[in-house]
């Protein structure tokens, strides 16, 4: 299945086109744009978590990623853990992020509201606090 997004100018000229090709899981398999740049290609595994992400059109599975492709681990409850370019995560008994890290960079703390659980960006602070 396809889907396709376009942006438009006001005068209605296409500033910029993306077209995307989906599995059966609503999984995105591929997207390609209106620049000419290489498409994205996407490998999923039976959990439907992402296993790959390639700059170029691939159709390898899990088990055998494209070279150069960004790859992505996950713990046994499906969060994930790190990717191939550096970025990793920490989880608490919830399943909330309790730090994340960037490649090269010490991993800052996540941090949550007390209502609603919803996370605090890192470096801002929330602005529902009462300091």
């Amino acid at each position: 299945m396809t889907s396709q997004r376009t942006t438009k100018n006001t005068d209605g000229s296409v500033l910029e086109s993306y077209l995307y090709r989906h599995d059966g899981n609503s999984n995105r398999l591929e997207t390609s744009d209106s620049t000419g740049a290489p498409p994205k290609s996407y490998a999923y595994d039976e959990a439907n978590q992402l296993c790959w992400v390639y700059s170029g059109s691939s159709s390898n599975g899990c088990s055998s990623p494209p070279a150069g492709a960004t790859t992505y681990t996950y713990d046994k409850n499906g969060n994930t853990l790190s990717s191939s370019d550096g970025y990793r995560f920490t989880y608490n008994a919830q399943n909330q992020t309790t730090s994340l890290g960037a490649p090269g960079r010490t991993a800052w703390p996540a941090k949550y509201r007390d209502v609603g659980g919803e996370m605090v960006p890192p470096g801002r602070r929330d602005p529902e606090a009462r300091w």
